[in-house]
């Protein structure tokens, strides 16, 4: 079986995938697009445009909770609950870990301290939600689960956010703070970044203070 992974340098839907198959020590190779000028190939495997695609021995999947469960019921099975109410709460969770993934991005794009402040308090109720379940240092216990690979790239993103602005987003969220920093310290999330993703990460937050 051969796994491509099409992606972009600061992605973090495909860092949900990309952080999982490290994670299982399933190999897997990188295609990079530039999304400002998507080639046509990539546009006939990925209708709506948007990375992650995990091409599974010339077969396309997008939606990055689709592959991330995929990957999860084809080479670490013991993610997936068996019991259907608890696939469809882990489900739920994981959806809602998308609110993250954009409260970080639109703490990273704010155009004024006004418009940061708003975004780190709409992020800071969502990460309280995930507080209650919290069972040790992951949502999964001793070891990352489903939730915890789906929620990461946002607490990546978070930590990195937190350093270069001086924040507080974890304010009263004790918890929620000693995941974040086991996410963003295990191996599998640090090393499925570009090497330059800090430079990026931060000329990105800059560019668009500067254009506010």
């Amino acid at each position: 079986m051969t796994l491509e992974l099409i992606s972009h340098p600061l992605c973090p839907y495909v860092h949900r995938t990309s952080a999982l198959l490290a994670e299982i020590d399933v190999p897997f190779t990188a295609r990079f697009v530039d999304l400002k000028a998507k080639p046509e190939w990539f546009l006939a495997l990925s209708p709506r445009g948007k990375v992650p695609v995990l091409v599974v021995d010339g077969v396309a999947l997008f939606e990055s909770a689709v592959i991330l469960e995929y990957v999860a019921e084809r080479f670490a099975p013991e993610l997936v609950p068996e019991d259907p109410l608890a696939r469809a709460r882990q489900r739920m969770w994981i959806e809602i870990s998308g609110d993250l993934i954009m409260g970080q991005y639109k703490i990273a794009t704010a155009g004024s301290a006004n418009d940061r402040a708003v975004a780190v308090a709409q992020s800071g109720e969502t990460l309280a939600r995930f507080q209650p379940l919290i069972e040790g240092a992951y949502v999964g216990g001793a070891r990352p689960g489903l939730i915890d690979f789906a929620a990461g790239p946002a607490l990546v993103r978070f930590e990195k956010l937190q350093a270069a602005l001086g924040l507080d987003i974890y304010r009263e969220l004790p918890a929620v703070a000693a995941w974040s920093r086991a996410i963003a310290g295990r191996r599998a999330f640090t090393t499925t970044l570009v090497e330059d993703f800090d430079r990026r990460f931060e000329e990105m937050i800059v560019r668009h203070s500067a254009a506010a």
